[in-house]
């Protein structure tokens, strides 16, 4: 139940672009686990995999593009990050300015 209610929040916040940070790093954790709970280590094909792997499988290509989007910020730049960012007030700015 845990794990499918992570999975649920964290894609979420992935598809919305709200607080993507930690949806990345939520992200990353999770398929680290899936990762290391299955390495492939055979290389032949297994009945319930579509393909021969030896280390690197589709779950360790996602944890490479999470960390893609988690260093380059992609939420600021299309998603609601980026409201959000620009709604919250700063240190040194007004209220006024954020609201105009």
């Amino acid at each position: 139940m845990a794990v499918a209610v992570a999975l649920a929040t964290i894609g979420l916040s992935l598809l919305l672009g709200l607080f993507t940070r930690l949806g990345c790093i939520g992200a990353m954790l999770l398929l680290t686990l899936f990762y290391v709970s299955a390495i492939p280590t055979s290389g032949v094909q297994e009945p319930r995999l579509e393909g021969a792997y030896l280390f690197v499988n589709k779950t360790l290509i996602e944890l490479v593009a999470v960390a893609v989007v988690f260093a380059f910020h992609t939420g600021r730049i299309a998603g609601l990050d980026r409201w959000w960012a620009a709604a919250r007030p700063r240190p040194g700015r007004s209220f006024e300015e954020v609201a105009a």
